[in-house]
């Protein structure tokens, strides 16, 4: 597991989350969340340097700073998983938490754990996100 490059940290099941991935990667350092042994790889594969590796399943949790993340990426791939991410990346930040989401679930339930705000894109371009990191 490697901890660090606090500030951002992206969770991203899906093509719209790596292409996200690898456009900051060119301007910014930030950390990503695996869930799995095959997601970690998949992270390597992109060449992401700061992985924190978890299994949200579990009941423990890393204990991070509380400030470790000033901003929480989260691309919804599935409602379960979405939300387990949600409540645990909450713990680490009083910053901003985006679920970003191609899908129709009410926006209310992700709020009610813990996002800021949920954006709903058919195309799965938010590269605006990227502007507003002031890069």
């Amino acid at each position: 597991m490697y901890l660090g490059h606090g500030g951002i940290l992206i969770f991203s099941p899906n093509v719209a989350g790596d292409e996200f991935i690898l456009a900051l990667s060119k301007r910014k350092e930030f950390s990503v969340l695996a869930c799995s042994s095959v997601q970690k790889q998949h992270y390597l594969e992109l060449g992401v340097k700061s992985i924190i590796d978890v299994d949200i399943t579990e009941n423990y949790s890393i204990h991070l700073a509380e400030k470790a993340f000033s901003k929480v990426y989260i691309f919804e791939e599935e409602l379960g998983l979405c939300c387990g991410v949600i409540e645990y990346t909450r713990k680490w930040t009083n910053g901003i938490l985006f679920v970003i989401t191609r899908k129709h679930y009410p926006q209310m339930i992700y709020k009610a754990l813990g996002a800021d705000f949920v954006i709903r894109t058919k195309s799965g371009n938010v590269f605006f996100l990227i502007e507003k990191e002031n890069i």
